[in-house]
C-alpha cells in the first residue's frame, strides 16, 4: 500500500539530490529476490522512485515502486505492481480501450484499425470535395432514403473531420508507443550497454548517485 503523504514542493532545476544509493540499498533490502529496473526522479512531487521487478522484462505490470522523499531520503511508501492486485473496473476499461485485453497483440490491432480509420477519413474528404460545388455545402437531398442517408453521412463526416483525424492519428501513436518502446529496449539499448568489444565486463557498475551527478554536471540547469 502507498503510505499517506502530504504534497511536496517540486525539486528545482538547480537543487541536487543526495543519498540515491542509500535509497537503492533500502529498496533492495526490502525485496532481495528482485532487481532494480531503474530509478526515477519525480521533480514535480519531489520523490525518488526505485522501480523493481522480478526480472528485466518488457512486462511493466510486474513493476512496483519503492518511493522516497527526494530531500530527506526517508522512505515514503510503496506501490504494488498491477499484477499483484485485482484489477478495478476502470483498469479493465482502460485495458479494453488501450489493448482490447490482448496485450501487445491488441495494441497492434488497434494501431492498424486507427490507421485504416485515418485513411478512410482522408479518402472520404477527397470524395466529398466535388459535392459542394454541385449541390451546395450542407445540402441534404430529399427523395430515396439511400440518397438522404448518403448526404447526412457526408455532412456529418466533413463537419467532424478534424476531430476524427485527431482522434485517429493520436490513437495510432498511443497504440504503437509501448510496442515500439519495448522493441527499442530489447534491441538498441543492448548495443548501447554492450559498448566497445575490447572493454572488460564490469562486475560492479557505478552507483546510481554517480550517474545522477554525472548527468547534472554534463547538463547543468536541466531536470534529471
Amino acid at each position: 500500500a502507498l503510505a499517506a503523504r502530504v504534497p511536496r514542493d517540486a525539486i528545482g532545476q538547480n537543487e541536487a539530490i543526495t543519498g540515491i544509493d542509500s535509497m537503492v540499498r533500502t529498496a533492495r533490502a526490502r525485496h532481495p529476490a528482485e532487481i532494480v529496473r531503474f530509478v526515477f526522479v519525480d521533480n514535480e512531487e519531489a520523490l525518488v522512485k526505485v522501480v523493481m521487478a522480478p526480472a528485466d522484462s518488457p512486462r511493466r505490470d510486474l513493476d512496483h515502486r519503492v518511493e522516497f522523499d527526494a530531500r530527506s531520503g526517508a522512505l515514503v511508501g510503496e506501490r504494488v505492481s498491477q499484477a499483484a492486485q485485482a484489477p478495478s473496473f476502470m483498469q479493465l476499461t482502460r485495458r479494453l480501450h488501450a489493448e482490447l485485453l490482448a496485450g501487445s497483440v491488441g495494441e497492434y490491432v488497434l494501431a492498424g484499425t486507427g490507421l485504416l480509420f485515418v485513411l478512410a477519413a482522408v479518402s472520404g474528404l477527397v470524395l466529398y470535395l466535388p459535392y459542394p460545388a454541385r449541390i451546395g455545402f450542407g445540402t441534404v437531398r430529399q427523395g430515396p432514403s439511400r440518397r438522404r442517408w448518403l448526404d447526412l453521412h457526408n455532412l456529418l463526416g466533413v463537419c467532424t473531420l478534424v476531430w476524427a483525424l485527431t482522434v485517429g492519428a493520436t490513437g495510432v501513436l498511443n497504440a504503437l508507443s509501448k510496442p515500439l518502446s519495448a522493441h527499442w529496449r530489447s534491441t538498441q539499448t543492448k548495443a548501447l550497454l554492450a559498448g566497445p568489444a575490447d572493454l572488460p565486463v564490469i562486475a560492479h557498475p557505478a552507483s546510481a548517485q554517480a550517474a545522477y551527478d554525472a548527468v547534472r554536471e554534463a547538463l547543468p540547469g536541466r531536470n534529471v
